[in-house]
């Protein structure tokens, strides 16, 4: 299993959310491989309000990959795209949220 953290700083939003919208996985060598377990998943994420971190939102993630095949032989390799929703109060006419 492989795990990646990553932070994003400045996040100009009241609030965001990691999405997981690509991946690859693929074995380190080319032969013949009999797969038992395959994915990949965001384990865990937090996110900083701007008011929290005093100026933009911090947005943290975990992404957890795994391609194992009956003796977890060879390595693999992973990428993926994450991309951040971002999200702010709606406001009505007069530019005040509305509850």
């Amino acid at each position: 299993m492989a795990n990646e953290d990553v932070i994003i700083d400045n996040i100009p939003f009241e609030f965001a959310v990691p999405m997981l919208t690509g991946w690859s996985l693929q074995y380190a060598t080319c032969v013949d491989q009999q797969v038992k377990e395959i994915g990949v998943w965001i384990d865990d994420w937090k996110f900083e309000t701007p008011a929290q971190t005093g100026g933009g939102g911090r947005l943290s993630y975990r992404v957890s990959s795994n391609l194992r095949d009956k003796d977890s032989q060879p390595d693999f390799l992973s990428s993926h795209k994450v991309s951040v929703l971002g999200l702010r109060p709606l406001t009505g006419g007069g530019g005040t949220p509305i509850k």
